[in-house]
Protein backbone atom coordinates (compact mmCIF):
# COMPACT_ATOMS: atom_id res chain seq x y z
CA UNK A 1 0.00 0.00 0.00
CA UNK A 2 2.79 2.37 0.73
CA UNK A 3 4.74 2.02 -1.99
CA UNK A 4 1.35 2.37 -3.79
CA UNK A 5 0.84 5.59 -2.54
CA UNK A 6 4.60 6.37 -3.06
CA UNK A 7 4.30 5.85 -6.99
CA UNK A 8 1.10 8.00 -7.04
CA UNK A 9 2.72 11.01 -5.74
CA UNK A 10 5.67 10.27 -8.17
CA UNK A 11 3.76 9.68 -11.16
CA UNK A 12 2.04 13.15 -10.38
CA UNK A 13 4.96 14.75 -9.88
CA UNK A 14 5.18 13.70 -13.27
CA UNK A 15 2.08 15.37 -15.22
CA UNK A 16 0.83 18.97 -15.50
CA UNK A 17 -1.94 19.43 -12.77
CA UNK A 18 -4.15 20.38 -16.11
CA UNK A 19 -3.88 17.10 -17.58
CA UNK A 20 -7.17 15.39 -17.78
CA UNK A 21 -7.67 11.78 -15.84
CA UNK A 22 -6.04 9.34 -19.12
CA UNK A 23 -2.89 11.72 -19.01
CA UNK A 24 -2.63 10.65 -14.96
CA UNK A 25 -3.07 6.99 -15.91
CA UNK A 26 -0.61 7.34 -18.98
CA UNK A 27 2.05 8.72 -16.83
CA UNK A 28 1.62 6.37 -14.67
CA UNK A 29 1.70 2.89 -17.07
CA UNK A 30 5.11 4.84 -18.33
CA UNK A 31 6.84 5.60 -15.01
CA UNK A 32 5.97 1.99 -14.16
CA UNK A 33 7.57 0.80 -17.69
CA UNK A 34 11.06 3.04 -16.52
CA UNK A 35 10.71 1.87 -13.03
CA UNK A 36 11.39 -1.36 -14.57
CA UNK A 37 13.77 -1.12 -17.22
CA UNK A 38 16.17 1.30 -15.08
CA UNK A 39 15.69 -0.93 -12.24
CA UNK A 40 15.90 2.17 -9.96
CA UNK A 41 12.54 4.87 -9.63
CA UNK A 42 14.71 7.95 -8.63
CA UNK A 43 17.09 6.90 -12.48
CA UNK A 44 13.61 6.20 -13.98
CA UNK A 45 12.53 9.50 -13.16
CA UNK A 46 15.94 11.58 -13.89
CA UNK A 47 15.38 9.75 -17.40
CA UNK A 48 11.90 10.92 -17.68
CA UNK A 49 12.73 14.77 -16.94
CA UNK A 50 16.52 15.29 -18.76
CA UNK A 51 16.14 16.43 -22.44
CA UNK A 52 16.85 14.09 -24.91
CA UNK A 53 18.63 14.36 -28.05
CA UNK A 54 17.02 11.06 -29.64
CA UNK A 55 13.88 13.47 -29.22
CA UNK A 56 15.17 16.79 -30.58
CA UNK A 57 15.79 17.65 -27.15
CA UNK A 58 12.30 17.23 -26.09
CA UNK A 59 12.27 15.71 -22.52
CA UNK A 60 10.45 11.93 -22.39
CA UNK A 61 7.47 13.60 -19.39
CA UNK A 62 6.57 16.39 -21.67
CA UNK A 63 5.53 14.02 -25.01
CA UNK A 64 2.92 12.17 -22.15
CA UNK A 65 0.46 15.33 -23.21
CA UNK A 66 -1.02 12.81 -25.39
CA UNK A 67 -1.25 9.41 -26.83
CA UNK A 68 1.67 10.05 -29.80
CA UNK A 69 3.62 10.95 -27.47
CA UNK A 70 3.55 8.40 -24.72
CA UNK A 71 3.90 6.22 -28.01
CA UNK A 72 7.13 7.47 -28.59
CA UNK A 73 8.45 7.06 -25.26
CA UNK A 74 7.29 3.69 -24.71
CA UNK A 75 8.75 2.32 -28.03
CA UNK A 76 11.95 4.35 -26.55
CA UNK A 77 12.07 2.38 -22.96
CA UNK A 78 10.87 -0.93 -25.00
CA UNK A 79 14.23 -0.31 -26.96
CA UNK A 80 16.38 0.64 -24.12
CA UNK A 81 14.79 -2.49 -22.20
CA UNK A 82 16.41 -4.50 -25.12
CA UNK A 83 19.70 -2.98 -25.39
CA UNK A 84 18.71 -0.97 -28.70
CA UNK A 85 20.15 2.63 -27.84
CA UNK A 86 20.60 3.99 -30.88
Amino acid sequence: MLQSMRDDVAAQSLVEPTLAPEGFVRAIEIKTLADRVFGDQKKAITWLKRPNATLSGQRPIDLLKDELGTAVVREMLERIDHGIFA
